[in-house]
């Protein structure tokens, strides 16, 4: 998302609550939004802040699919 405009940005924003839940929480970004107009910065700090990023995502379904077969192995004993 490089270089969106201000319209794409809250659009962006309202559809995605987890960004927008982190705005509201760090208050900071409003000054910074608002007279700067960095929204592809908030995005990237936000995206790492909410563990966003593919590599986080690929790590949770190592997870689950660790879970997964540890509850498999689990009930084929049974």
């Amino acid at each position: 998302m490089i270089g969106i405009n201000e319209y794409e940005f809250y659009v962006f924003l309202y559809n995605n609550q987890g960004y927008l839940n982190y705005l509201r929480y760090h208050p900071k970004w409003y000054k910074i939004l608002y007279y700067e107009h960095n929204y592809d910065e908030f995005i990237k700090v936000a995206k790492v802040e909410l563990h966003d990023k593919l590599t986080d995502k690929l790590e949770g379904l190592k997870r689950n699919i660790s879970l997964f077969k540890t509850l498999n192995s689990y009930l084929d004993k049974k």
